[in-house]
């Protein structure tokens, strides 16, 4: 950043599946900006990148916040020139790219597979499904997952997140999504990038993965707990033009769920199978100073 006060890593924290805790990740000098930090797990499949969707690339993603004046300030020639007179990082571009002359390009490149090799695969709902598929022994399944098989069991057919959130080891996410959260949205969303009239107030569908520890929730961390989100589904949808369809019945009226408190309850604990502790703590992906 302009001031070396902040990384990446300060907005996206390992242990927070690589998102940010607080509603508005901050800056440089404190500033603040207006969305939460997504998590960083599972990109290697996603061709949209931010809320907004407005890089097409990892590569396009990974140097925006560089520059950018709510983030880290910093014009890009002036990162490229600290990382020339550093002591260690020509070495390690030399090694990896065979020249220790560091480009944008070769910047961008690193920092981009370096968040494509951020894969999560150990969740007890790996395990249980490549069990019930049989891709995997019983005795194969870790104790830790087996442990959760009742949960597992118990939380099919209460709702059916899976159409819109991707659960599986790639994400492929590059869709989005106008979930009736204002009746006049302050963000406009994807519309930013398209510039369509249908694309106002729709953002980036998140995976599941991990999401038991990325609150808050949404574009804006409006909701701190999952049991606020789900609560949204339930009675806070607004009926807007571009809402999605699936939230319609035939006659164009909300569809509210009908979950029970008791169902609710079964659908938070169930984001405990989409946990990856190995990612979280995970060394190669730790400060490596």
């Amino acid at each position: 950043s302009a001031d070396s006060s902040i990384s990446c890593a300060s907005c996206h924290i390992q242990k927070y599946s690589f998102s940010d805790p607080r509603r508005f990740s901050e800056g440089v000098k404190g500033r603040k900006g207006k969305r939460n930090s997504m998590q960083l797990v599972n990109l290697v499949a996603d061709r949209r990148f931010f809320w907004d969707g407005r890089a097409a690339s990892l590569e396009e993603q990974v140097l925006m916040p560089i520059s950018d004046f709510h983030e880290m300030d910093l014009p890009l020639e002036e990162a490229l020139l600290r990382l020339q007179r550093h002591p260690i990082y020509p070495k390690l571009f030399e090694r990896a790219y065979g020249s220790t002359t560091i480009t944008r390009e070769k910047l961008a490149d690193a920092l981009a597979q370096f968040v494509k090799s951020i894969i999560s695969y150990s969740s007890a709902d790996d395990y249980l499904r490549a069990w019930e598929d049989r891709r995997l022994d019983w005795k194969d399944v870790p104790p830790f997952a087996r442990k959760m098989l009742p949960l597992y069991q118990k939380s099919f057919g209460i709702l059916n997140c899976g159409p819109c959130h991707a659960m599986a080891l790639a994400s492929g996410q590059n869709s989005f999504d106008d979930i009736g959260l204002d009746r006049d949205p302050p963000d406009p969303g994807y519309f930013l990038v398209t510039g369509k009239e249908q694309d106002k107030g729709k953002f980036k569908i998140p995976v599941l993965r991990n999401i038991a520890v990325t609150a808050p929730y949404m574009h804006d961390g409006r909701f701190n707990t999952l049991r606020e989100v789900l609560e949204h589904y339930r009675s806070g949808m607004h009926r807007r033009p571009n809402i999605s369809p699936q939230y319609l019945d035939a006659q164009g009226k909300i569809i509210t769920t009908t979950l029970t408190d008791a169902q609710i309850q079964i659908l938070i604990d169930s984001m405990q199978l989409n946990l990856d502790e190995k990612v979280l703590t995970a060394p190669q992906y730790s400060d490596p100073f």
